[in-house]
């Protein structure tokens, strides 16, 4: 009888270990979850789903189909702004969280995963505005993320997932530095550009790393193009990345377009963006990215083109987005003012406190201006469009046809006025005229809550960094982040931020 108690209690802790055992989920990539991530770059995530579902049916064990379903939730909701959606999936977020913490630890992929699980929910939490839960999950990715770095320094996931850390942390601006020092964050952006550009050059060649390649690509010309100086290093990095894999500007899925059209139309290529965003490879089952839309009217509007007014309602149209809602409204007024109805312009903009929310700096910039109720300069508003399209000829014919009128400008229109100029010399290539009219700007604004004095001496740094000028570039970016001005602040400063912290490296040598 013992003997059989002592043979049951030995089975037992023997299925108790095994069981145990088991726990230890692995991190072996199958063909399933491989298709999965594959769809959901091309935005059909019916059929992800459907092959997670599978992966995960067919090998329990592994946690990578727990993590391939989390990214896919977290571009569903970046993508929707779905709230209801949102609490749907936070029921998830415990459940999948364990997994994670019961993984393989010889595993690269074990801490890599959990820091990628923060980093997105704490993406996600900030989004529909917790962010105190967003705060403490990007603190809990940024630990995680060193110490993989010090386990598996060579892990190219790892070192992208620092680079984008460091990136996040060196942009941010000295107002907010606070944050930083009570997280024990450090970093800078130069240092997160080349661990990015590293890990990238690893999975170019490492087939098995297609899905790092996808990211980083999205998360570099997203980078280069607003928190870099120069504009050339996006168009280059674009480039060569398609050189490279034997690619054009067409036929791209929809994350790709998102970040090739957003360089195309910041560097004043405007009908190049619409060639993009209209021609990106489409499916019967692919869900609309949301953003492409308010793109493309945007891009639309820059050739004041009233085809923006279609693409503006579609994506008034879309129910669960939330941001960018009031800028729409704004913009489709701003295309009936410049059509000469006052009444609809009106109309329109008396709907802004109604819709959307206002987080984003260009949503901000719409509320501020339907309550105010100033109605734009109608000059300056299309010269302002033209110029963002890259048809600077047009947009100087305007302004330089309304110069002679400029004593009978306002103050703040006076001022937008000599801003105008100062941009459009500027991307002409004429740095004399450029600084000229920046300067004039910023002796006339810098005491006004509106931009352009603040935007204006961060061109400035901008071209005298350019000119290898440093000590004038630090004192510009620094000018700028000086300024008591509220529109479009934390985008300007942020920018001036990393202007500052790149050129003071020079005056030290």
């Amino acid at each position: 009888m013992i003997r059989l108690c002592s043979l049951i209690f030995f089975f037992m802790l023997s299925t108790l270990f095994s069981d145990a055992a088991e726990t230890r989920f692995n991190y072996n990539f199958d063909n399933y979850s491989e298709k999965a991530i594959h769809f959901t770059a091309a935005f059909r995530f019916n059929k992800a789903r459907e092959q997670v579902s599978l992966a995960k049916r067919l090998h329990p064990s592994s946690n990578i189909p727990v993590w391939v379903e989390n990214y896919i939730d977290f571009i569903c909701l970046l993508n929707t702004e779905d709230v209801n959606f949102y609490k749907e999936v936070k029921k998830e977020k415990e459940v999948r969280w364990k997994r994670f913490q019961n993984g393989d630890p010889s595993s690269p992929y074990y801490l890599f995963c959990q820091a990628h699980f923060k980093l997105q929910w704490s993406l996600i939490h900030m989004k529909f505005k917790d962010y105190i839960m967003g705060f403490k999950e990007a603190r809990a990715a940024f630990n995680i993320l060193r110490e993989s770095q010090q386990k598996f320094p060579d892990f190219p996931p790892t070192q992208a997932g620092m680079g984008i850390m460091n990136v996040l942390v060196g942009s941010i601006p000295d107002n907010y530095q606070w944050i930083t020092r009570m997280l024990g964050y450090t970093g800078s952006v130069e240092e997160g550009l080349k661990m990015m550009e590293s890990a990238l050059q690893v999975s170019l060649r490492d087939p098995s790393l297609f899905w790092l390649e996808e990211e980083v690509v999205f998360y570099l010309s997203f980078i280069y193009i607003n928190l870099d100086a120069g504009k050339q290093r996006a168009l280059n990095f674009r480039d060569n990345y398609l050189s490279t894999r034997g690619k054009n500007l067409m036929g791209l899925l929809p994350i790709q377009a998102y970040a090739f059209s957003k360089i195309a139309m910041l560097t004043g290529r405007n009908d190049e963006a619409i060639g993009i965003l209209q021609n990106r490879k489409t499916f019967p089952d692919q869900e609309e990215f949301t953003y492409l839309t308010y793109m493309l009217a945007i891009a639309y509007q820059n050739k004041l083109s009233d085809s923006c007014l279609i693409y503006y309602d579609k994506f008034l149209a879309y129910p669960a987005v939330r941001n960018f809602k009031k800028a729409s409204l704004q913009r489709k007024a701003w295309q009936y003012l410049i059509k000469g109805n006052t009444e609809f312009y009106r109309k329109v903009i008396s709907l802004i406190p109604s819709v959307g929310q206002a987080e984003t700096d260009a949503d901000k910039q719409a509320e501020l201006e339907a309550a105010t109720g100033k109605v734009p300069n109608i000059i300056l508003l299309k010269a302002r469009l033209l110029f963002d399209g890259g048809y600077y000829q047009q947009a100087i014919g305007l302004m330089k046809d309304e110069e002679r009128d400029v004593a009978s400008l306002t103050k703040v229109e006076k001022v937008e006025f000599y801003y105008r100029m100062g941009r459009i010399y500027d991307e002409m290539g004429s740095d004399s005229n450029a600084i000229k009219y920046y300067n004039m700007t910023i002796a006339e604004g810098e005491g006004l809550q509106e931009y352009f004095a603040a935007n204006a001496a961060l061109k400035l740094g901008n071209i005298y960094e350019e000119r290898k000028n440093y000590a004038m570039a630090n004192n510009f970016y620094k000018k700028c982040m000086e300024m008591r001005f509220t529109e479009y602040r934390n985008s300007i400063t942020q920018k001036a931020k990393v202007g500052f912290d790149r050129t003071k490296k020079y005056l030290k040598t």
